[in-house]
């Protein structure tokens, strides 16, 4: 396996518990964990602070990154970042939006040639003991999540979506790429017309709703573990 980890990052923003330099702190340990673990990959930072854009010092400080791409100046970033106090659009629209980006802008310059499993995995989390290579090996061709997991919320609210897929870490073959920028799409225009009827989604939901189901793999434990923004709460998968 020559895999690519794809992070989602937002080190300044005005929402959650942990400062800056907290979540900075979180983000480097997420990529030791990485290059301890799997040290061949090939990894990419989403960066979309909307509060500010992170600065050089803090750059200089990710030397495990391969590449960091910076989305502080993407409009929709810094305009969703502004315009709610609601974390929920935010955090889901803003990784969404540059979730999707990011993988055109690498399948459009190459990037990511030579690498056959893209990882997308939440910044400030890391990989655990649990993380199995040898699943990725044996099952080449397989989006690969954890268990789908019941909706905490009612059918009504999610527009009928009654189950979930946690994405702090899940991952699809390279050749999948142009599918999961489509399956993104889709995810994106559902989001906006959810949020414009008043009611709820996020990527968990919408990743159930959308992902392609003709390789879908889901196991017990996919090996990653962390605190959420908003509160602190510790999460595994």
């Amino acid at each position: 396996m020559k895999p690519a980890f794809l992070l989602s990052s937002a080190i300044h923003t005005r929402f959650g518990v942990f400062t800056a330099e907290q979540r900075l702190d979180q983000t480097i340990n997420t990529l030791k964990s990485i290059r301890s673990r799997v040290p061949d990959a090939q990894i990419i930072i989403f960066e979309s602070s909307g509060k500010s854009s992170v600065t050089q010092e803090e750059l200089d400080k990710l030397t495990d990154a391969d590449i960091i791409i910076n989305f502080h100046n993407e409009p929709t970033v810094k305009f969703t970042h502004d315009s709610t106090d609601n974390w929920d659009i935010v955090k889901n629209y803003t990784e969404m939006i540059v979730f999707h980006k990011g993988m055109q802008m690498l399948q459009s310059r190459n990037i990511l040639e030579g690498c056959d499993r893209i990882f997308k995995m939440s910044g400030r989390y890391n990989l655990t003991d649990s993380f199995d290579p040898a699943i990725y090996d044996a099952n080449p061709n397989s989006i690969i999540m954890s268990k789908r997991r019941a909706s905490q919320f009612p059918a009504g609210v999610t527009g009928g979506i009654t189950e979930q897929f946690m994405s702090r870490l899940w991952s699809f073959p390279a050749a999948d790429l142009s599918n999961i920028i489509v399956t993104y799409e889709q995810m994106i225009m559902n989001f906006q017309s959810r949020i414009s009827d008043k009611g709820y989604a996020d990527i968990e939901h919408l990743l159930f709703k959308h992902l392609p189901r003709t390789n879908l793999l889901e196991v017990d434990v996919v090996g990653v573990e962390g605190q959420i923004g908003p509160t602190a709460g510790k999460v595994s998968d």
